[in-house]
């Protein structure tokens, strides 16, 4: 540029100030070793063009040049402090004042000679708009990149679920529509695998919402290392709550069953804890694959649809082809699966309150068709269950008073006793109760057997109570039992369940046995049992409905 005369020499004279100001708005991009070359630069060019053998009336000596060029290097330092760097990049007007005081400082300092070119207002006017509309230029260009680059980030960002990482349903829709198309094509394989959580309500509803989320990126994150560990191109997107869906393009169903086996066995096998409580988590799965016919990606995805209602309606903790099972748990797993219990709480009046005193588990079975809770009369005949679900709920150091229902049947049974007895020994601090129903039918022939398994009992802390009593008393049995308890009726005559009730409250107050009262449903009810039996202890939806229980 020295070698440039007259106004075209402004121009390269401004292109050469540009040049030197414009990487100081890069931030991070210089090791200090190149930010003082950069500083060492804007002193030369300052110094030539002040004074030197193109300069006629050098002033680099005079005082207000020094201290524009001292105002010049401060104005680069605060252009890469990061607040005062965004105002510049990303507000108009602080950008074009910045631009214009450094050019301001060069131009209106400059001898009247400098580099050949005479500098006068007009040239020195010139040279200032040059330099700030070059500067603005390469700012919107800069500006326009980073609006694009965020939008993509932000586009990408929309593409992925935020809590697991796998794809989102957005873009399941649009790749599985556009995957299908290309594979029929071109005459290409497709498999689809549908997978979800199961009992995944039971965790959430048991643990909580945050252990749940840490169940879906634990069981993503296991399925995503299986994916990346073989050859084949799958992604997965998740499609609903604890639902997801896998893509396998040019994959048949055969070659992508060892992944879908080592998915689903990978994540029955793993220890999954939250808060150092251990949660028993499995998945089902359903596959299909295309099939000629196929019209729509819709078919294939309601196939594999059915293949995962297949998996879970047969007990859950399956891998399903279509309509068929080919991967199974332990069958007892699945049986558990069916089962929980239910909380009711036993509430005591105590000081004119009714505190929780224990809580009754009521065993229930899941509907996969109605997808509900709901008691069935067959569910006491195998009490085993009940003994794997309490192992399942409790720590050994857990303390607590529960109450278990327990049939005559089941109470004469040799593998019951031994399955309860060895769980009374397990949990030392849990005061267990037995209600036993079907008492009114035990045959005199038995009561001495009766007598001696209540009196083993007894030995071990655990207490038993008549349950479901009527209207008519055996003393003989209400001898040897801790208490009763009274199921109220739907039917309205409350009056005539109370006179049933009395002569049992009276015994058991007279005995200071338990007394208690189930299915109070109303305020009402409650007021007229105390008032007129005394009544000490209750439960029923009054108290709260039953719930899935917490206790570990």
């Amino acid at each position: 540029m020295f070698y440039f005369s007259g106004s075209i020499a402004l121009v390269f004279h401004d292109i050469a100030l540009f040049l030197l100001v414009i990487p100081f708005l890069y931030i991070g991009g210089f090791n200090l070793f190149e930010r003082i070359l950069q500083f060492g630069a804007i002193g030369y060019v300052w110094i030539a063009h002040h004074t030197g053998l193109m300069v006629q009336g050098a002033n680099m000596s005079d005082p207000l040049v020094i201290i524009a060029f001292a105002v010049t290097i401060a104005l680069l330092f605060a252009s890469m402090i990061p607040v005062v760097h965004e105002r510049i990049i990303y507000h108009w007007v602080h950008g074009i004042i910045y631009f214009f005081l450094l050019a301001f400082l060069f131009w209106e300092t400059l001898p009247r000679v400098s580099m050949n070119i005479e500098i006068n207002p007009l040239n020195s006017a010139l040279g200032v708009i040059i330099f700030v509309a070059m500067n603005v230029i390469v700012l919107i260009v800069w500006t326009r990149g980073v609006s694009n680059e965020s939008d993509n980030h932000f586009e990408k960002q929309a593409d992925y679920d935020a809590l697991t990482k796998a794809k989102s349903f957005a873009l399941f829709k649009h790749d599985s529509n556009a995957t299908f198309h290309y594979s029929t094509t071109v005459r290409m394989p497709l498999t689809v695998i549908e997978w979800d959580i199961d009992r995944f309500k039971q965790i959430n509803d048991s643990y909580g919402h945050s252990a749940g989320n840490q169940i879906l990126m634990d069981t993503t994150n296991i399925v995503r290392e299986a994916l990346k560990n073989t050859e084949l191109n799958a992604d997965l997107y998740r499609t609903g709550g604890e639902e997801f869906t896998i893509i396998i393009p040019d994959c048949s169903l055969d070659q992508a069953l060892p992944v879908m086996k080592k998915i689903w066995n990978d994540i029955r096998t793993t220890d999954f804890y939250y808060n150092s409580k251990l949660i028993d988590v499995t998945i089902s799965m359903g596959g299909t694959e295309l099939h000629p016919e196929d019209e729509a990606f819709n078919t294939i995805y309601n196939r594999a649809d059915q293949a995962l209602y297949h998996s879970k309606r047969n007990g859950r903790n399956q891998v399903s082809l279509d309509d068929k099972t080919v991967y199974s748990g332990n069958r007892r797993q699945q049986v558990m699966a069916m089962f929980a219990y239910l909380k009711q709480p036993i509430m005591k009046l105590d000081n004119s309150h009714f505190t929780n005193i224990a809580n009754e588990l009521v065993l229930q079975k899941y509907d996969f068709g109605t997808y509900r809770w709901h008691s069935d009369t067959d569910l006491r005949s195998n009490f085993s269950i009940q003994v794997d679900l309490i192992n399942e709920l409790f720590e050994p150091t857990t303390a607590a008073k529960l109450h278990l229902n327990m049939t005559l049947e089941q109470m004469f049974d040799r593998d019951n006793c031994k399955d309860f007895l060895a769980t009374v020994k397990k949990y030392p601090q849990i005061q267990f109760v037995l209600e036993i129903t079907n008492l009114n039918h035990l045959k005199p022939t038995n009561h001495e057997r009766f007598a001696k398994w209540i009196d083993f009992l007894h030995q071990h802390n655990v207490k038993i109570l008549w349950d479901d009593v009527n209207s008519q008393i055996d003393f003989t049995i209400l001898q040897q039992v801790d208490g009763i308890k009274y199921h109220l009726q739907a039917h309205p005559n409350l009056q005539l369940q109370i006179q049933q009730l009395k002569p049992w409250i009276r015994y058991c107050q007279e005995h200071e046995l338990i007394g208690i009262v189930s299915n109070v449903s109303t305020k009402e009810q409650l007021t007229n049992l105390q008032d007129q039996l005394g009544i000490t202890q209750a439960q029923g939806p009054y108290f709260g409905i039953p719930e899935l229980p917490t206790i570990s």
